[in-house]
């Protein structure tokens, strides 16, 4: 694997790839507030031993990359779009197969909209068409959404973690809460592997408060791409985890119908947090769609 900070759009990026160079390219890309490291080196790894370049980054305002000034400095997703795009650009790769988790899954989308050329496949995991941020979870039930809204019991699980702590100790333990929260009531993750990945998570975050912008982020852009999507012609697996709290089942399938191109797998025990129980069922099904795709 090697390891890099990446300039594009005035900021740096900091980002991992495993495999050989002259395999064809997976981009990776983290949902909101999330670095890079989400994608599990196990994961990555393998896909690396299927035959193919695989790349993660820390976005803007997470990890080992830049962090912004957003009151000076607002983004809004086609700006982590642009960053996405910066990075096949200055690794000058032509094209790759895009997999996108969460808020990774909107800026999937977006560059398959904008930048259709660059895109050899898509894989949405646990996502949507619509630009949902964490303040959506609190909207009152009567919304105007023409999706649900995360589930009461995910919303009363984020309610008793309370307000970030301020020591290292607090900060993993507030990790391991946000995930379980995430998680659900989906088969249970390895508490022992993730309180490593959350002291390995903490020890590079600058300032954990930062990656909240992208909410600030998600907020400021358009809602809904529903419309432009129905005019991508990219073959599309969907991934989705069957006790998904944060974007329930209806998202999946909505994705799936909005598509003219695409496949949908369901994972009956995954909540919204992809962990180690699920990385060869998940592989399985990536390998398989991108196969018939490779360049």
């Amino acid at each position: 694997m090697t390891r890099q900070l990446i300039q594009t759009n005035h900021i740096y990026l900091w980002c991992e790839t495993f495999g050989k160079r002259e395999y064809t390219p997976i981009l990776l890309i983290q949902g909101s507030g999330a670095q890079g490291i989400l994608w599990l080196s196990e994961f990555c790894e393998k896909l690396a031993q299927n035959g193919f370049y695989v790349i993660r980054y820390d976005h803007r305002d997470t990890g080992q990359s830049s962090y912004v000034d957003y009151n000076k400095k607002p983004y809004q997703l086609k700006d982590l779009m642009e960053d996405a795009k910066g990075i096949l650009d200055k690794l000058e790769l032509e094209k790759a197969h895009i997999i996108g988790s969460s808020m990774g899954g909107y800026i999937a989308q977006l560059l398959s909209i904008h930048y259709s050329e660059r895109v050899l496949s898509l894989t949405l995991m646990m996502s949507s068409f619509l630009s949902i941020s964490l303040e959506h979870a609190f909207l009152e039930s009567n919304n105007k959404l023409p999706l649900p809204l995360p589930t009461k019991a995910f919303t009363d699980s984020l309610l008793k973690i309370g307000p970030v702590p301020q020591t290292q100790e607090g900060l993993i333990s507030y990790m391991l809460a946000i995930w379980s929260a995430y998680n659900g009531e989906a088969f249970s993750f390895d508490h022992v592997y993730w309180t490593s990945l959350a002291k390995q998570w903490v020890t590079r975050t600058k300032d954990l408060s930062a990656s909240y912008n992208h909410r600030l982020a998600v907020n400021a852009s358009p809602l809904n791409r529903e419309s432009e999507l129905q005019a991508v012609h990219i073959s599309t697996l969907i991934i989705h985890g069957l006790l998904d709290p944060f974007f329930p089942i209806e998202h999946a399938h909505a994705l799936q119908n909005t598509f003219s191109s695409s496949t949908l797998n369901i994972i009956e025990k995954m909540g919204h947090l992809f962990h180690e129980a699920f990385i060869d069922e998940v592989l399985d099904a990536i390998i398989c769609h991108l196969k018939q795709h490779d360049a």
